[in-house]
């Protein structure tokens, strides 16, 4: 895909660069794939289009896109991350992601590049994974050639963070001897109060993933730039601001959680800055070639249906 040309301070472009992926097939957009698909190619029309990422579609679903691909070519390829189902042991979910990867593969080659898939992003059962069972999800993403990033599922509870520590441990131990690194995909919030993560779970996250050198991306919930309250869902809602700022300064400097939770917490804009050469919150900073190492090699994107709202926001604090 040709990328126009860009007319904001390098800092925003290289902030900004790919970090949405569209995922307007899921709640609470919820749209057919008929539609998802003409809002993401009149997206990849539109001036903003170097924002935007890849098409997120269960992996199931792959083999429906046939009749939707007007519009899309060996040029102007349809580029799109997978979602892998959620199971309650490893067998099953292994069971399933076989069999789909298989399917979804043979599909995309008939296409003759028109279908471009470059991520999987596959939920963990809901307890901490084996060590076969994270060495079998990088053999499968190194035999394809994507990046695949593991969404852990156990509940927020007394154990969760013992449980996201061990299975971090893990994907980073299997990063030592593959081609294709593991991520981790974190879940930022959903339809309800429950399922938006606190502060501090937050923090542990971001911290974790610098600590382990774990490449991440995010899903749900980042609707707005900057933290703050939503009726919607009668909770506070990260802003994606907020995260992808804090995830860049934890792994440039060594943040107390206390100094990471502030950058999470904070609900005023005007802390948050981009110059020609910078990204800023108060008086930490990244230069831009410091922040395209890593949007580039370990902070990619987050997920959202809609990719209006967010650029409305940026446009509102004059970002963009």
């Amino acid at each position: 895909m040709t990328r126009k040309k860009l007319e904001y301070p390098s800092s925003v472009q290289v902030f900004l660069q790919q970090i949405m992926d569209y995922a307007g097939l899921f709640p609470p957009a919820n749209l057919s794939l008929w539609q998802a698909l003409q809002n993401y190619k009149q997206y990849v029309d539109e001036k903003d289009e170097w924002m935007l990422s890849r098409f997120i579609i269960p992996i199931q679903r792959v083999g429906e896109l046939t009749p939707f691909l007007n519009g899309f070519s060996k040029g102007i390829p349809l580029r799109i991350a997978v979602t892998g189902q959620r199971a309650n042991t490893e067998e099953e979910s292994l069971s399933q992601l076989l069999e789909h990867v298989h399917q979804c593969f043979d599909y995309v080659n008939q296409s003759n590049g028109v279908i471009q898939v470059g991520v999987l992003e596959q939920p963990l059962p809901p307890a901490v994974p084996s060590k076969a069972f994270v060495k079998r999800l990088a053999s499968l993403s190194s035999q394809y050639h994507i990046q695949l990033f593991c969404e852990p599922t156990v509940p927020f509870g007394p154990t969760w963070l013992q449980s996201l520590t061990e299975t971090v441990s893990l994907i980073a131990q299997s990063n030592k001897s593959v081609e294709k690194e593991l991520g981790l995909k974190f879940r930022m919030g959903g339809l309800n109060k429950a399922d938006f993560p606190t502060v501090e779970q937050v923090s542990s996250v971001l911290t974790l993933a610098k600590q382990y050198r774990v490449p991440q991306k995010f899903t749900a919930g980042l609707h707005h730039p900057i933290r703050m309250y939503r009726d919607e869902v009668d909770a506070k809602m990260h802003g994606f601001l907020n995260v992808f700022i804090g995830s860049l300064l934890v792994r440039k400097f060594n943040l107390t959680p206390f100094e990471l939770e502030q950058i999470i917490a904070d609900e005023d804009p005007a802390h948050f800055t981009f110059d020609q050469e910078h990204v800023s919150w108060k008086d930490y900073f990244l230069t831009v070639e410091e922040m395209k190492v890593l949007r580039e090699r370990d902070i990619f994107s987050f997920g959202t249906c809609s990719f209006d709202e967010p650029r409305i926001d940026l446009q509102d604090l004059k970002i963009l």
